[in-house]
């Protein structure tokens, strides 16, 4: 509930460069999936946007908005 993850299974979404950084990497890791987590491709955009968008404004995060135009145009990018 408060982003810190869980020691050796869960990453911090706290100040986390996936999270604030780049908006494709995040995006494109959430489609895909990697290790043991899962791709969620089968969320629709504005889903995706919702979901993506409270990660990158949680936890003293401060970055953009991912909106549902911006999954739209890059959803099969990479």
């Amino acid at each position: 509930p408060d982003g810190t993850g869980v020691k050796d299974i869960f990453p911090s979404l706290v100040k986390n460069e996936k999270v604030t950084g780049e908006k494709m990497e995040l995006l494109q890791l959430v489609l895909k999936g990697k290790n043991q987590m899962p791709s969620f491709a089968f969320l629709s955009d504005e889903e995706l946007a919702a979901v993506l968008s409270y990660i990158r404004k949680s936890w003293s995060n401060d970055s953009a908005d991912i909106t549902t135009t911006y999954i739209r145009n890059n959803r099969n990018d990479r």
